[in-house]
């Protein structure tokens, strides 16, 4: 009986291993779209969102054709967006682009005005969320957040 056992844990481990990796050509455990996130001063005093994306999955993903959500905190305090703010319609496929296999896209956004930042220096964090749902087929999968600290002002 305890011989048993061990053999049923043994492919336990092994199965769990192989799942983790790959399951017929479908990535698991493993968000299939890496981002990065990066904050920069440009000319004239503003302040960029350097944003890439890149599928690293071997099927194609799908990424929405404006900029993901920034997120800003500073000192554990929330940065309130600022300025115009529309109610958008719910998304279709239409508003997605297909990025093959090692496909990437980037995004540039001008923070500078969007938020309403202390008076004075700070250091700030921003960040975007690192989970990525498919709007085809609805697979979804949770990565940590990325996360870019910097200071401003």
């Amino acid at each position: 009986m305890r011989r048993e056992w061990w053999i049923y844990l043994l492919i336990l481990v092994f199965s769990s291993v192989s799942d983790a990796v790959r399951t017929q050509g479908e990535v698991v455990n493993m968000v299939p779209l890496q981002k990065s996130l990066r904050i920069v001063p440009g000319a004239s005093g503003r302040l960029f969102a350097l944003m890439h994306l890149k599928n690293v999955a071997d099927f194609t993903v799908y990424v929405l054709k404006t900029p993901p959500s920034i997120f800003i905190d500073s000192e554990g305090e929330e940065i309130n967006e600022i300025g115009r703010s529309e109610k958008r319609r719910p998304y279709t496929i239409k508003d997605y682009t297909a990025l093959p296999p090692d496909g990437q896209v980037d995004f540039r956004v001008d923070l500078t005005d969007l938020y309403a930042w202390k008076p004075g220096r700070h250091p700030y964090e921003a960040s975007i969320t690192g989970n990525y749902a498919d709007p085809v087929d609805g697979r979804q999968w949770n990565g940590p957040r990325i996360i870019a600290k910097f200071d401003w002002r």
